[in-house]
């Protein structure tokens, strides 16, 4: 994939910066969070899996399912079998993605910024990650027993700590992306009021 390429998906993704895109995705991303919170984060009596930023070992994992029981098990299953953490990454996604096309390029600077534009690229990486890395939540839940050999989710779990760590990756390349374009798009808007300000001050004179 080339860079003409990466700029015509990147210019695509643009169109989501609308606000009437924005609001209805926050909107829905808290009520997610919110199911998300009340029917399994409350429920639960220890950690699961996603809670590890750095990914997880087999040990850890294993040690994980365990301590959580037959019925945390249970719950955690409904993170997925009720699509809360299968809409949640589309859903951030968009949110992202929106929120990055808003940021960059930078304000009045668009022309010499516009490859910073891609930049809104990130936050479908991020879910591609997050999806591959539920897909091996869902069979390692499904295949595990505490009392059997783990080997038959070895390979979901190897891959699914590594889908765990680059979700995360991506995740915080976003907010930090998007806070520094924040900070620095207010710092040119500032100064570009301050020169216009100046600029009729000398008119005036």
């Amino acid at each position: 994939m080339n860079i003409v390429t990466i700029k015509k998906l990147s210019n695509k993704l643009k169109k989501l910066k609308s606000l009437y895109v924005l609001i209805p995705t926050i909107i829905i991303l808290y009520f997610n969070n919110k199911l998300i919170y009340e029917n399994v984060v409350l429920k639960l009596n220890g950690p699961v899996l996603d809670s590890f930023l750095k990914g997880y070992t087999k040990e850890e994992a294993i040690m994980t399912l365990t301590n959580l029981g037959d019925d945390g098990r249970e719950i955690y299953k409904t993170l997925y079998s009720s699509y809360y953490d299968i809409t949640f990454p589309i859903i951030l996604a968009i949110t992202l993605t929106s929120l990055l096309s808003l940021n960059y390029p930078l304000y009045k600077k668009e022309k010499s910024t516009s490859t910073l534009g891609i930049f809104n690229l990130l936050p479908v990486c991020y879910m591609v990650f997050d999806e591959l890395e539920n897909y091996c939540h869902i069979q390692i839940l499904k295949f595990f027993k505490p009392t059997l050999s783990s080997t038959s989710i070895d390979n979901y779990l190897f891959f699914g700590s590594y889908f765990c760590f680059l979700k995360y990756i991506f995740f915080f390349t976003c907010l930090f992306l998007l806070f520094l374009g924040i900070l620095i798009n207010f710092v040119l808007f500032v100064n570009f009021k301050i020169n216009n300000n100046n600029k009729k001050n000398k008119k005036l004179i």
